[in-house]
């Protein structure tokens, strides 16, 4: 059977974003190469190596068979900063120990949504300190088989929970799914037709008993509905025309809260996993009425509401509900700033929302500010970074350069909050200078329409902010900057006002 085969019975035999591939080894281990078979990319966020439960870090050195372009180097996959191989046959990557350790399990984290199905077809081969070779596929028929009891079990638990006929039917159709799967797994008819009958009801009924429940009750229920929806939704590319059912947008509400309640946000690994399944114009607005209806039931009351699809996460109004404890540290970064002679200002999405409404924007979730530096040309920016979280860093504030984007993220002393701080260099071309514009990329802008900065109104404070309101904002949201838009799983949407 084919990877696609399986999907079509029940996604999640193969789909192993959430549940990590588990490979059992029991044994001394001197290298480790993972294949993704086909004429395919191979596209992971990482591996773990596990002795008795708990996960290691053990020397040794990575290679692949090639590396993507964007790709980080073969050896970010164990750092679980993902790896991505060029597009070719049967792409490789090995990992080979200093000496050798004794393993008892890997766990291989696959990308999540549509980039998923690209490693559906894997397999892991395990090199032992006695020269055996042991290989392990993720669609071998006993992996497989325990995957698919699992949701047979699942379901029964749930039904544990609902005795009632809905409950029945989500156990039933467990049972009977799990039997079909069984059956095509060693050659039997692929009944993909049925399946996908069973698990639109098994969909269904979850949305009805999940509506329908006591909170008490749906507390209980919300981690085990959560890993059956997790099973059911199937993540490969869909149409451009596909729209959700009601039942797949509850499944998705579902998965969200659970992730919520488990980490007091659902990241972009999960949204970018969900993504297909929000197309469609109020779609977005559509699943953060359910959430925030479901978090109201089951949630512990940790997340602000309303949670929304924010700019990096879907989470709750911490902005909005801390608006002062935000604002007491852009006046922290401010003073640090200050103190070792540099000029600080908000901008991006933090003054967008300044002057749109004097309120942070609702689906933001973290405070932009700019810091105007006295070098010339892009060259001269990292050094200056450098210096400047060397500086704050003997003040004990906590700074640091992100990643290879060149702007910081400092921590305000008192306030506690992460603010991004970005630089604004001069160009060498008169009249203009160097920032971050659009998707982290610096390019010229006007020195006019930021420098230098003015004194605005945010919340009643006096804050300093970019010289220009819509000459900057239409240079970095474009002309139509006045009109609401909200991201989406990295997406720019418009904000749709749903009827009550």
């Amino acid at each position: 059977m084919t990877s696609d085969d399986l999907c079509d019975l029940l996604p999640g035999l193969v789909h192993f974003g959430t549940y990590p591939f588990v490979v059992p080894v029991f044994a001394e281990v001197t290298r480790v190469t993972i294949t993704a078979k086909g004429h395919t990319f191979l596209n992971l966020s990482g591996v773990r190596w596990v002795v008795d439960g708990i996960q290691h870090d053990f020397p040794g050195s990575a290679e692949a068979s090639s590396k993507h372009i964007k790709s980080l180097p073969a050896g970010s996959l164990v750092n679980f900063r993902g790896y991505h191989s060029e597009l070719e046959t049967n792409p490789t990557w090995t990992f080979e120990f200093d000496r050798p350790q004794r393993l008892d399990e890997i766990h291989v984290f696959n990308r999540r949504g549509i980039y998923a199905a690209r490693s559906y077809d894997l397999e892991v081969m395990v090199e032992t300190g006695t020269g055996d070779r042991i290989s392990t596929s993720n669609i071998a028929h006993p992996i497989l088989a325990a995957r698919a009891a699992i949701f047979a079990d699942r379901a029964r638990r749930f039904y544990g929970l609902y005795p009632d006929d809905a409950g029945r039917r989500v156990a039933t159709a467990g049972a009977e799914l799990q039997h079909i799967c069984d059956r095509a797994m060693i050659g039997g008819a692929c009944d993909s037709a049925r399946s996908v009958r069973l698990r639109s009801d098994i969909l269904q009924s979850i949305h009805h008993c999940l509506k329908k429940s006591q909170d008490i009750l749906a507390v209980k229920a919300l981690p085990v509905a959560a890993s059956l929806c997790e099973f059911l939704l199937d993540r490969r590319p869909k149409d451009k025309n596909f729209i959700a059912s009601d039942d797949e947008l509850f499944a998705v509400s579902v998965i969200l809260v659970d992730a919520i309640e488990n980490f007091r946000k659902a990241d972009m690994i999960y949204l970018s996993d969900l993504v297909m399944y929000l197309a469609g114009r109020g779609t977005p607005e559509r699943v953060e009425r359910e959430v925030n209806k479901l978090y109201a039931r089951v949630g512990n009351g940790n997340v602000p509401q309303p949670i929304m699809f924010r700019s990096h996460a879907m989470a709750g109004a911490d902005l909005q509900a801390k608006a002062a404890s935000h604002l007491n540290a852009i006046a922290e970064v401010n003073r640090v700033f200050a103190s070792i002679g540099y000029v600080t200002a908000i901008c991006y999405g933090t003054y967008l929302g300044a002057i749109r409404t004097g309120e942070f924007i609702p689906h933001d979730d973290d405070v932009d500010m700019v810091v105007a530096l006295d070098v010339v040309g892009r060259d001269k920016i990292k050094p200056s970074l450098d210096a400047i979280v060397a500086a704050l860093t003997s003040m004990g504030v906590r700074a640091s350069v992100f990643g290879e984007h060149e702007f910081l993220k400092v921590i305000a002393p008192s306030a506690g909050h992460e603010i991004d701080v970005f630089p604004i260099a001069h160009s060498e071309k008169e009249g203009f200078v160097l920032m971050h514009m659009e998707q982290l990329t610096i390019r010229e802008v006007r020195k006019d329409h930021i420098l230098p900065f003015r004194m605005i109104d945010f919340y009643g404070r006096a804050m300093l902010a970019p010289s220009t309101d819509s000459d900057f904002l239409a240079d970095r949201y474009g002309p139509n900057w006045m009109v609401p838009m909200r991201p989406v799983a990295g997406e720019m949407r418009e904000v749709v006002e749903l009827p009550d």
